[in-house]
């Protein structure tokens, strides 16, 4: 009996490129999939997720502004309110907006069938993700949302590119913000109030490979200059038909344009 050969190419994506090949993975989920036929899918706002949404929906989603709490060269921020956009509800098919003041009553609605996709701050190496908040009352992530999760079983997914791992323990890092205000002599940009741990499926790099190819991507390097800051350079292993298929999608993703911001002045 002949051994399958392991074939293997090496990739290197920006962030906006690997939020494009996360957002592919996730709308391939079973469990989402499933959601769209027979229940419900919320899409919260956030950078990834607005290529999530694009590739669920078909439609075109403005990530400028599909987003809340942002990055930026000043620090923390979030996006112009002013022209934010609001979180998706897809419901058998039918797309609509959820926006802040309807978000509570939502989640007293979602259940075991429904999928909530969320985006991610940080992840560890063991893949545990979080979030960051200035919002004392959780912002999304408020008691109703975790009634759903943990007194009714709401499906999680968390699309989060490797670029935003951070090699500390996120669970360790949780406890010493778990208890108010971080205690900072300065802050760039607005204030931590905590860390959220985000339950559920974790979609990197390396899961969106293995979901739309079955090829097995390792990170062997991370960053660049000129344009390629955020990226990953990943390693793919697999049969050659998995490996070209992989290749095939890397190099269709290329050129991805990247997330613009447009931040809420702070002062």
């Amino acid at each position: 009996m002949s051994q399958t050969k392991i074939v293997r190419a090496v990739v290197t994506l920006t962030s906006s490129e690997s939020k494009r090949i996360i957002g592919k993975a996730v709308a391939k989920l079973d469990i989402v999939n499933r959601a769209l036929k027979e229940s419900s899918v919320v899409v919260g706002v956030g950078s990834t997720n607005a290529f999530v949404a694009e590739e669920i929906t078909g439609r075109k989603i403005d990530n400028e502004h599909f987003s809340s709490g942002i990055i930026t060269p000043r620090g923390l921020g979030v996006t112009n309110i002013a022209r934010k956009l609001d979180s998706l509800l897809i419901k058998r098919g039918e797309v609509s907006n959820v926006n802040s003041a309807e978000w509570p009553k939502l989640c007293d609605q979602l259940g075991p069938k429904d999928v909530y996709i969320k985006g991610a701050n940080a992840i560890d190496h063991q893949h545990n993700a979080t979030v960051v908040t200035a919002d004392p009352g959780g912002g999304s992530l408020n008691p109703a949302l975790w009634r759903a999760i943990k007194e009714r079983s709401l499906n999680v997914v968390v699309p989060v590119g490797l670029e935003k791992t951070i090699p500390y323990s996120l669970p360790e890092l949780n406890k010493k913000l778990q208890d108010g205000r971080v205690s900072a002599w300065k802050q760039m940009g607005m204030p931590v109030y905590r860390i959220f741990l985000l339950p559920g499926k974790v979609v990197t790099e390396i899961e969106a490979f293995r979901i739309l190819t079955n090829v097995e991507a390792t990170p062997i390097a991370s960053g660049g200059i000129g344009g390629a800051e955020g990226s990953v350079t990943l390693l793919l292993e697999g049969s050659e038909e998995q490996v070209k298929k992989a290749w095939d999608i890397a190099n269709q993703v290329k050129g991805e344009p990247p997330v613009k911001a447009d931040p809420l002045k702070l002062d």
